[in-house]
């Protein structure tokens, strides 16, 4: 059967049929002439369907019996027996890493080695390959026979020098190696022998695959050792191609499809004490594997696809990720946070409603306050009835009514229940009518004339008013003096004035001042202010006379106790003789007893004396009543006559009702600042104050103002004042201080890792990092900003060689701004030359190819029937790891009328 091979302008190798090569003889010249360049990609590391690769030594040294210290030269491996002198053994180590996929099963394992050196009359000897069991250590690769031991070589008596023993000087079986021999090769001359492929070295071969820990390789014994003259000197892996290999042929499962997660954790907020499950879905080759991480740390035994947490308690609070691996990969989920919430508090009232007592038209205001876990909602309700719209803490009533008057509560509900507060009445009484007084005249007797008299209202009233007057003898009498009159005033709706005039009897005597008044009485709709009015008629007939005159008087009440209302009595010039003048008291809205105390007498000025005083004891109460009046008279002048006979006593009304005219009002304080709260009201008699928070009093705080120092967090919350009287007491509305927490800087707790990458990744940087929200980000590449760059991660697609350098990230907030270390991005280029297809051998339905594989590059072998929507099929993995690797492997064609076969580089060897 004859084929052909021929060179396709696609960059691969194709290896065409017989038929087909008949067609293509012509071309076979130029294989040799032709450069064949592999297609260049980059790609994940795939498995082979079977491949073949040989395996120089990462290890190898020689036992040498002649003394426990000494060694053998680096350039050879010593086995057997020289004469009658020492023995010598040799330890040889594959390394399969990379070389062999750790799924792989391994169908042939061959040793090869060559002898470099046999003593004169050396005698044939069979020599066995022994698995070793304990580890070694290869040590300096300088030296000659007998040389000395340095630290770190294995020796006769040490694995590793000088410390570490073996069970026994030379190793021993079965402690140190395995007293069956792997394979064994009867060896004899110069030449290089290969130990075939045996189910133990196989097995050996697998097991290191399988595990490699436990690759220890294996010791070359002489099984006739104690026989003279079997020793050999075989090339050592420092004489490069002459050194021992191992060619191991295995097969891997097809590609396998990496994972991909089509369903990710979801967050969840969880109360303190329940479950948190957290799920994911994924595709990918099976089996899967799967590893939970909390806070990018893995949870011990969360290995299944869902996650589920029992009693969550804060400290479970945070981030949750699930790694998902197979034999193609592996992909970690997004982030699912959990937030673990404190249980619901039912609400708790801590401040109720008050009852209040209004005049109608007035404005009222209940509060409460409650504590419990927020959202807090609030239903008023009047009469045990919901108030439409009236869900906030605080109630206001506008213009109340009569029809306002009732009860009010409030209910305060969340999710874990209800509070009904306790009741507050609402007092709505009417308004205190308007008072009627008169006013005092005074005019000139003459001959006639009249005395007009003015009644007002204390302020406009919606109602008609009524009011009675008649016209009461003073030293002037009806009649004589003046004419008499009675009747009744009508005040209509918006009126405030009217007058009552009363005609004077004039005549020529010389007389005292004379005087008379006008009552007031039985009003209607209002309140007697000022029952009377002194009419006065100054007489206007000349004659030498000492008048004497009287002063009103005006008092506060006072809240208990007497005072004294002071009347002064004054003759308006000095006189050479005695004069008295009779007094006494007339009651008006005053009550004789109860608001004052009537008193009578006389006063004697004597010669000279001018001045004398009336004193009237006022009696104090705390009852809320319109101001009170009486009046003193003078009468029976000797030796003058009255100027001014009635002086009125006003008793002024001190109490009032208790009401605050100034709330404390809310603010906000940075912690060590100072917060006051204020408040100002009014009331009959001494006020009181009482300051609390959240309800409860403060020690000391009795003054309208409350001042707090040195403001913490905990001073947070609701400050209200009691204010009281004789009366009674009321609540301030709430005042609410509010501290906020001082802004912490940012501080990095995760800086960016460096990382070494190929050309083409894409690379991750992140920064993590705490301190007071919001946090702000900015990278830095090689110390300068980069556009756009303001995230907490930072990733960089198809990196190239001039993305490589220095990458750090600048976290700030309010309160200042840190700098990461510096993360350095190392970028490995693609070789300079592409990979090449050195040689190309088929005989029969067999093709053999033969390549170099560049020292730390990985190289993947594929074939594909076809070039047109070309579908490659990798037939084999290699990477050579120190030095450059040649490497041949076969293919077969059978069925096949053409292939063609590429290189591609997959990646660096890590």
């Amino acid at each position: 059967m004859q084929t052909g091979l021929e060179a396709d302008s696609s960059d691969a190798i194709r290896v065409s049929s017989p038929a087909e090569a008949a067609r293509s003889q012509r071309t076979m010249p130029m294989l040799t002439k032709t450069l064949l360049t592999a297609i260049l990609v980059h790609a994940a590391s795939l498995l082979a369907f079977g491949a073949t690769v040989t395996l120089q030594p990462a290890a190898d040294t020689s036992l040498f019996e002649n003394g426990p210290d000494n060694n053998l030269g680096a350039t050879d491996l010593a086995s057997g027996t020289i004469r009658i002198g020492p023995k010598s053994r040799a330890l040889i180590r594959f390394d399969l890493a990379g070389q062999v996929p750790a799924n792989a099963t391994i169908t042939s394992a061959e040793f090869r080695i060559r002898v470099s050196k046999a003593p004169p009359g050396a005698v044939p000897s069979t020599f066995g390959l022994h698995r070793v069991l304990q580890s070694w250590a290869e040590g300096s690769k300088g030296g000659t026979v007998g040389s000395p031991a340095t630290a770190g070589e294995s020796t006769w008596n040490a694995r590793v020098f000088p410390d570490t023993a073996w069970s026994a000087p030379g190793a021993a079986a079965p402690g140190d190696y395995a007293a069956k021999a792997s394979a064994t090769r009867l060896i004899s001359g110069l030449n290089a022998y290969t130990f075939a492929s045996t189910a133990d070295l196989v097995a050996d071969v697998q097991a290191w695959v399988a595990n490699p820990a436990s690759n220890f390789g294996w010791i070359l014994i002489s099984q006739s050792e104690g026989t003279p003259l079997t020793a050999r000197r075989f090339a050592s892996r420092e004489t490069a191609s002459n050194g021992p290999t191992l060619v191991i042929q295995f097969t891997a499962p097809a590609q396998a499809t990496p994972p991909s997660i089509t369903g990710q954790p979801q967050s969840q907020s969880v109360v303190a004490g329940g479950s948190a499950t957290f799920t994911v879905t994924a595709t990918g080759t099976e089996p899967l594997s799967y590893q939970w991480k909390f806070n990018n740390t893995d949870l011990a035994g969360a290995t299944n696809p869902t996650l589920t947490l029992n009693n969550v308690q804060a400290a479970n609070a945070g981030s949750y990720t699930v790694a998902v691996s197979n034999a193609g990969g592996s992909v970690t989920s997004s982030a699912a946070t959990l937030t673990v919430t404190n249980p619901t508090v039912a609400p708790t009232i801590t401040v109720q409603p008050q009852s209040q007592s209004v005049i109608a038209g007035a404005n009222v205001t209940f509060t409460v306050t409650a504590t419990g876990t927020e959202p807090l909602s609030y239903q008023w309700k009047f009469n045990n009835t919901d108030l439409a719209g009236a869900t906030n803490p605080t109630l206001t009533l506008n213009n109340v009514q009569a029809a306002n008057a009732g009860s009010y509560a409030v209910v305060v509900s969340n999710a874990a229940g209800s509070v009904t507060s306790s009741t507050a009445a609402l007092t709505v009484n009417q308004p205190t009518p308007p008072s009627v007084s008169i006013s005092d005249v005074s005019i000139t007797e003459s001959n006639s004339g009249n005395a007009v008299f003015t009644v007002t209202l204390s302020a406009a009233s919606s109602q008609v008013v009524s009011v009675t007057f008649a016209t009461i003898d003073g030293t002037a009498t009806g009649g004589n003096d003046y004419v008499s009159i009675s009747g009744t005033l009508t005040f209509q709706p918006g009126e405030t004035s009217k007058a009552i005039t009363v005609q004077l009897i004039g005549d020529n005597l010389n007389e005292p001042n004379e005087t008379f008044s006008v009552r007031l009485s039985n009003p209607t709709n209002a309140l007697i202010g000022r029952s009377g009015g002194q009419g006065t008629i100054l007489d206007d007939d000349p004659a030498p006379v000492i008048n004497i005159a009287i002063q009103d008087a005006s008092v506060t009440e006072g809240g208990s106790g007497t005072t004294d209302a002071v009347f002064t009595v004054s003759l308006s010039v000095a006189s050479g003789a005695t004069v008295r003048v009779d007094f006494g008291t007339i009651n008006e809205t005053a009550i004789p007893g109860s608001d004052y105390a009537p008193v009578s007498g006389t006063l004697t000025f004597n010669p000279g004396e001018t001045t004398k005083t009336i004193l009237v004891q006022v009696m104090g109460d705390a009852a809320i009543e319109p101001d009170e009046s009486f009046t003193v008279t003078l009468s029976n002048p000797m030796n003058a006559s009255i100027s001014r006979g009635e002086a009125k006593g006003t008793i002024l009304n001190d109490d009032f009702p208790l009401s605050i005219t100034a709330q404390p009002q809310s603010q906000t304080v940075t912690v060590g600042g100072t917060a006051s709260f204020t408040t100002a009201a009014t009331g009959g008699g001494a006020l009181r104050f009482q300051w609390k928070f959240n309800g409860i009093d403060i020690t000391g705080a009795t003054n309208p103002t409350f001042t707090l120092n040195n403001v913490q967090l905990s001073n947070a919350g609701n400050y209200t004042v009691v204010v009281s009287d004789a009366s009674g007491s009321i609540t301030s509305s709430v005042a609410t201080l509010t501290v906020p927490s001082p802004v912490v800087p940012p501080s990095i707790t995760q800086h960016p890792k460096t990382q070494t990458v190929d050309a083409g990744a894409q690379v991750t940087l992140a920064v993590s990092a705490t301190g007071s929200e919001p946090l702000t980000y900015q990278w830095r590449f090689n110390g300068n900003p980069l556009a756009g760059a303001t995230s907490s991660s930072l990733v960089l697609t198809n990196v190239q060689p001039d993305k490589a350098g220095s990458y750090s990230a600048v976290v700030s907030n309010p309160a200042g701004s840190v700098t990461s270390d510096a993360a350095v991005l190392t970028v490995n280029s693609l070789p300079e030359q592409p990979p090449r297809l050195d040689r190309i051998n088929l005989v029969g339905n067999n093709v053999t190819l033969n390549f170099t594989v560049q020292a730390t590059y990985e190289l993947a072998l594929e074939f594909s029937n076809s070039l047109v929507a070309a579908s490659w099929t990798t037939l084999t993995n290699v990477s050579a790891k120190l030095a450059p690797l040649n490497v041949t492997v076969t293919d077969s064609i059978s069925g096949s009328p053409q292939k063609f076969y590429r290189l591609k580089v997959t990646g660096r060897v890590r």
